[in-house]
C-alpha cells in the first residue's frame, strides 16, 4: 500500500514482527514480513499530527504516541485499539517510558 502523507517517526515492536509509523493523524502498523498493513490507527483518537511514537521497553504490543492536539495515549499494536489516553492540552513533542516501562515522561 503506498503511503500518501508524510511519514513521521518509525518503529520496530520489540519482536521485529511489527513496523509502526506515525503517517499523518495516524498510526500505521505493518507485518514486517509481509509489509501488509495490519491496522490504521489514530483518526478516531483525535491526534492531529503525530509526533512521537515510543514502543515500550518490555512490552511488545505497546506503543506510546504523542502529537500537536496535546493527547499522549498509549496503544495496542496487535489488538489495533487505545489502551489509555491523557489530554494535556498543549502540544507534546516527544514522550518516553521509564527504562522498566512502569512510568512516561512527555
Amino acid at each position: 500500500e503506498g503511503m500518501d502523507t508524510l511519514l513521521g517517526e518509525v518503529a520496530w515492536s520489540l519482536d521485529d514482527r511489527l513496523l509502526m509509523a506515525c503517517e499523518g493523524n495516524n498510526l500505521k502498523i505493518y507485518d514486517s514480513m509481509s509489509v501488509t498493513l495490519l491496522h490504521n490507527l489514530g483518526a478516531y483518537q483525535q491526534h492531529t499530527g503525530m509526533l512521537c511514537l515510543r514502543p515500550h521497553p518490555s512490552i511488545e504490543n505497546l506503543v506510546l504516541t504523542t502529537g500537536t492536539g496535546g493527547n499522549v495515549v498509549v496503544w495496542d499494536c496487535v489488538r489495533g485499539r487505545v489502551v489509555k489516553t491523557w489530554r494535556t492540552g498543549s502540544a507534546i513533542n516527544d514522550v518516553q517510558f521509564s527504562k522498566n516501562g512502569q512510568h512516561i515522561c512527555a
